[in-house]
């Protein structure tokens, strides 16, 4: 084997451009509120009509991200543009941004309708202009027999769905949503989320959503932005996201991840090897990482079980024998928590049909997946 000082190529916290059109150019942004460094040097390029999410843990900056975007906040350092112009500095009320907040902020005296014609009647359209396009995004939203009604009658869902109507209305270049979804249970949420996907697909608007709910932004997202301490963490596809991430925060922010130590790594072309426990493990390496700070990453639905190691051991397959820890009964499936003899813990998931489900706590099992599903990434 190679020694893995020969590094791969790095690849870049922003991944090339979807397409080439680019709508605004987040150019190296900060944001500090005196001491606080809420922001650090962003680079974002925001394509036209694509559905980008800022995602992160509270106080990671996202917000403080968007609200720049929005106007209600001019950055540290940095700018942002449009078209090769700069626009850092310029009003809110001049961006021709739509924005929706947590909070739905709807006026209780107007009905439905009034509240979604409000953005036209102060841009000085005509009654019949406004009357077609009220129609025509209350009939998008599925809010036309609600047309007359006032806010507090309707549901919180119904309540969301005017606050967007009314964003679009006046057709921005850009929608810009803060957690709109957070007072909203689980169940609802799930119906808006399709909702919301559907609209975006049929206006074209670039939305750049924030949320801290990881299943919401892979759900929705074109890309997804991951922030971390006012840094962005990574940048791309759902699906890369979740099949290569870049580091250890991206790997367990983005969904469950079993995380494995390795040492004494080799590389031989774009694979690494190395030592977990008195186990010898290869994964996938596509990036430059520091020799002692591997880890191998396996997704616990890439885990597969085995009930002795002469059905585990495969070729082109890493094979890792465990001990059961716990069950936990999730109704069509248990999920399962491992131990390695060191003591190491893992999780993964079968199916009430599978042979380990009958499993006892203490019983060996043999873990084994595809070399190629595990992926080397920084600690």
């Amino acid at each position: 084997m190679n020694s893995l000082s020969q590094s791969p190529t790095h690849e870049p916290v922003c991944d090339t451009a979807l397409h080439d059109d680019v709508q605004i150019s987040i150019q190296g942004i900060q944001k500090r509120y005196g001491r606080v460094l809420a922001l650090d040097d962003i680079f974002i390029d925001v394509q036209r009509g694509e559905f980008l999410t800022l995602l992160g843990p509270s106080g990671s900056g996202k917000t403080t991200l968007l609200m720049i975007l929005a106007g209600f906040s001019i950055p540290s350092a940095g700018r942002l543009t449009s078209a090769g112009k700069d626009f850092t500095q310029r009003p809110a009320e001049k961006r021709n941004f739509g924005m929706v907040f947590q909070g739905y902020a709807l006026f209780p005296h107007m009905s439905v309708a009034e509240n979604i014609a409000f953005p036209l009647r102060i841009r000085g359209v005509t009654a019949a202009r406004r009357r077609q396009r009220v129609e025509h995004m209350l009939e998008t939203v599925g809010l036309s027999e609600h047309a007359h009604k006032k806010p507090h009658t309707l549901s919180g869902g119904q309540q969301q769905r005017v606050a967007l109507a009314r964003a679009l209305v006046f057709e921005p270049e850009m929608l810009l949503l803060d957690e709109p979804f957070s007072a909203l249970d689980k169940n609802l949420r799930g119906q808006l989320q399709e909702e919301m996907k559907r609209i975006h697909q049929e206006m074209g608007t670039t939305f750049v959503f924030v949320t801290h709910d990881q299943s919401e932004a892979l759900a929705l997202s074109s890309r997804i932005a991951i922030f971390n301490q006012g840094r962005l963490a990574q940048l791309d596809t759902p699906e890369r996201l979740y099949t290569r991430p870049h580091d250890r925060f991206v790997a367990e922010f983005l969904g469950r991840m079993n995380l494995l130590p390795l040492s004494q790594p080799e590389r031989s072309g774009q694979r690494v090897s190395g030592l977990f426990e008195d186990t010898l493990l290869t994964a996938t390496n596509l990036r430059h990482i520091p020799h002692n700070n591997l880890m191998l990453g396996v997704r616990p639905e890439q885990l597969n079980i085995a009930l002795s190691y002469n059905e585990a051991a495969r070729e082109g397959f890493n094979c890792l024998a465990t001990t059961l820890k716990e069950r936990t009964y999730q109704g069509h499936s248990l999920d399962l928590t491992l131990t390695t003899p060191q003591g190491h813990i893992l999780t993964t998931s079968v199916t009430n049909a599978h042979p380990a489900a009958q499993a006892r706590k203490g019983s060996p099992l043999w873990l084994y997946w595809p070399v190629d599903d595990g992926i080397v990434i920084e600690a």
